[in-house]
């Protein structure tokens, strides 16, 4: 544990996401446990998945996020 003198703000650290999916039928999401064979990008510019079968150089079950804000 990293202790901050109380005139620094403490530095905020994205640890993990709860991933849903949209099931259409029954129109509600529903909290998935695992990508499988899928990549997830998600962004400030937007979200894509993407098949690892289809792109071999990602890792299957995981998500790639990216932060650039300062905050």
């Amino acid at each position: 544990m990293t202790h901050l003198p109380e005139d620094e703000e403490e530095e905020l650290r994205t640890v993990g996401f709860h991933v849903y999916k949209v099931d259409f039928d029954s129109q509600d999401v529903v909290p998935i446990d695992s990508l499988e064979d899928e990549a997830l990008f998600i962004g400030h510019n937007g979200t894509l998945c993407l098949s690892t079968k289809d792109y071999p150089a990602l890792l299957p079950n995981h998500v790639y996020f990216t932060d650039d804000d300062e905050y």
